[in-house]
């Protein structure tokens, strides 16, 4: 890498693709260090993505993405799943604040909650660093309620141009209080719209025995937001692993009969009923555009798909691309109507 340092001297250098690099702390430090003596005052994109760093060098980064020597930057792309210290990214998203910040600057971010403090992710959810734009949220087994709460509290919607909010969890590990109160206030927030930049929504029980109340609950307050209130940005939905009850489907049936999903390009739901799926394939049937875009549609361990065939014989989905129906119970009915 000691070639590229030295080339980093460059006055004209306007974008720096790193991304996939392998790139440790020491690599992603030393980038920093020419930043930060002003050799790259033309720069107006860094992509720092799919790394190696652990979050040492972040310190050094937030120090360097200061106007004073990168004032024409305007794209910084982090992906920080590595990063386990909460000090790194409380240090370097507090640096992003700074007023010395490039005053265009959009930051692209994707993290795990483990990186993440309560102040931390109350601060992204109340808008404190405004740079941060773009904003991929993985939660594993942790409370993402500060963030969805303060984006519900704040006195207007928060300034992301696009949000990705992923919440996995193991029940043995998982409070599942927890867990459906997360689910209520997401829904909660989209109700408020709060949200018409989310993008994806991927919910995982990743054993698949989440039996309580709390989750049912908030599951439906979730089902119900979507049913109401127009995604036009969100391209994927996913409920993995977790029983969607004839109540949960027809509110999906009543989003997509109004095109309030109209964006998606992936739809995965798991262990459906029978009742709710022909709801949902009756909607998208009934509906004036069904899901134009999608193209990826998985659909397993439920009790049969009743109305898939005629879904798909009216030409509602005119991209699907890929269809994954294992372990969905098909009757011998079913696959008439496929046939």
């Amino acid at each position: 890498m000691n070639f590229l340092f030295s080339a980093l001297s460059l006055p004209d250098l306007r974008e720096l693709l790193l991304h996939g690099c392998m790139l440790s702390d020491g690599a992603i430090t030393r980038i920093a260090e020419v930043m930060g003596k002003g050799e790259l005052p033309n720069l107006e994109t860094l992509d720092l993505r799919w790394n190696r760093f652990k979050g040492l060098c972040l310190q050094s980064l937030g120090k360097a993405v200061k106007a004073a020597v990168v004032p024409c930057l305007k794209n910084l792309k982090l992906e920080t799943n590595r990063v386990r210290e909460k000090e790194h990214m409380r240090s370097f998203l507090s640096a992003l604040a700074s007023s010395e910040c490039p005053p265009n600057l959009h930051v692209s971010l994707e993290t795990s909650s483990v990186a993440l403090d309560e102040q931390t992710l109350r601060g992204l959810g109340a808008g404190r660093y405004p740079c941060v734009r773009t904003l991929c949220l993985l939660f594993m087994n942790v409370d993402g309620a500060p963030f969805l709460r303060e984006m519900i509290d704040a006195a207007e919607a928060p300034q992301f141009e696009s949000l990705e909010f992923l919440l996995y969890w193991l029940t043995f590990e998982a409070n599942e209080e927890l867990i459906g109160e997360q689910l209520r206030l997401l829904g909660v927030a989209i109700e408020m719209e709060r949200l018409a930049c989310l993008e994806s929504v991927s919910v995982c029980d990743l054993l698949g025995n989440t039996q309580g109340e709390a989750v049912r609950e908030g599951k439906s307050v979730l089902f119900r937001a979507l049913s109401v209130v127009k995604l036009p940005r969100l391209t994927k939905f996913s409920v993995r692993e977790l029983s969607c009850t004839d109540a949960d489907l027809e509110l999906l049936a009543v989003a997509v009969r109004r095109g309030n999903l109209s964006g998606l390009r992936s739809l995965e739901i798991s262990r459906t009923t029978r009742v709710g799926m022909e709801a949902l394939m009756s909607a998208v049937v009934e509906s004036s555009e069904g899901l134009p875009h999608l193209s990826y549609l998985r659909l397993n361990g439920g009790e049969g798909l009743p109305g898939l065939g005629r879904a798909l014989l009216s030409r509602k989905f005119p991209n699907l691309s890929h269809l994954d129906v294992s372990c969905a119970g098909l009757t011998n009915a079913d696959l008439r109507e496929l046939a």
